[in-house]
């Protein structure tokens, strides 16, 4: 998907950005389900935030519309 969408002339910049994204996730989604999961003293609600997140990626990606190229 992201090498549809993606301009040729800015293709490595796009991957860049997603490998960036990738990174930062795998710091902030352990870090927010081990901080709601200490405050409220339930895994409830640290898994929660995890379904938010995946939610929220959800919507994020009902919004990315590929155009149409004419050939």
């Amino acid at each position: 998907m992201m090498a549809k969408l993606s301009p040729r002339a800015k293709l490595t910049e796009f991957f860049g950005i997603y490998s960036l994204s990738g990174t930062a996730t795998t710091f902030i989604g352990p870090a927010a389900i081990g901080i709601l999961t200490a405050t409220f003293h339930s895994q409830r609600a640290g898994v929660l935030v995890g379904a938010f997140f995946l939610l929220v990626g959800a919507m994020v990606l009902l919004a990315v519309r590929e155009r149409q190229e004419i050939a």
